[in-house]
C-alpha cells in the first residue's frame, strides 16, 4: 500500500481489518498443520509472518496519523 494512501486512511473499522487478516491466516494454518498440508516449520513461519505484517501496518498508520496531526497544528 503506498504511503499517500495510509495518510488518507483515517477509518475508525481499520484495526478490524486487521483482526480479520490475523485471524483468517491463523486458521488457516492451523487447518493445514492438522490435515498434515504444511509442517511445523511452515506454520511457525505463517504465524509469525501474519503477525508482523498485522502490527508493521498498524504501526505505519498511528504514525502517518500522528505526523498528520503534527502537521495540521504547525
Amino acid at each position: 500500500m503506498p504511503m499517500a494512501l495510509l495518510v488518507k486512511i483515517q477509518n475508525p473499522k481499520m484495526p478490524v481489518v486487521f483482526a480479520a487478516r490475523l485471524t483468517l491466516s491463523t486458521i488457516a494454518a492451523i487447518t493445514g498443520l492438522e490435515q498434515g498440508i504444511i509442517g511445523v516449520e511452515v506454520y511457525s513461519s505463517i504465524l509469525i509472518s501474519s503477525l508482523l505484517a498485522t502490527l508493521i501496518v498498524g504501526l505505519l498508520i498511528s504514525r502517518s496519523q500522528i505526523d498528520e496531526k503534527e502537521h495540521i497544528c504547525k
